[in-house]
């Protein structure tokens, strides 16, 4: 299961037949669900992969921006095992990404109060001892 969409999700965006015939190696006429669900798995891992940067991933509540492009996601994904995703795919993934960059740095919001990772909050303090040698003891070298 995946923490922003599911095989359905994908469904509300591409028919069904189309979706087996981009997943059904075996010829069973049916969706493979291990083939979806990989496609999910990778496009929330490309979600997060941008988001992670300034947010704390996975993100909850899941925005529907996000949503829907990690559809986008998948589904270029999915056609990519065939193929090659036709122009409209492509351009929709192409969209996700340059949103997701955004994101990742500031450009937008995503209206979700989930903080950015924080550093480690360590300090370099560099610290040495006094000058053995000034310009008085060095002249003439």
């Amino acid at each position: 299961m995946g923490n922003y969409i599911v095989k359905a999700d994908i469904l509300e965006q591409m028919p069904e037949i189309d979706l087996i015939q981009l997943t059904d190696d075996d010829n069973t006429g049916l969706v493979d669900d291990g083939i979806v669900d990989g496609a999910i798995a990778n496009a929330e891992g490309e979600v997060d992969g941008y988001l992670a940067s300034r947010y704390t991933t996975p993100l909850s509540p899941v925005p529907d921006v996000i949503k829907a492009f990690t559809v986008d996601v998948a589904i270029y994904r999915i056609h990519g095992r065939r193929q090659g995703a036709p122009e409209h795919i492509e351009k929709s993934y192409e969209n996700a990404i340059k949103f997701l960059k955004n994101a990742s740095n500031g450009v937008v919001t995503l209206g979700v109060t989930t903080p950015a990772p924080e550093n480690s909050g360590s300090v370099v303090d560099i610290q040495s001892d006094g000058r053995i040698f000034n310009r008085d003891d060095l002249d003439g070298f």
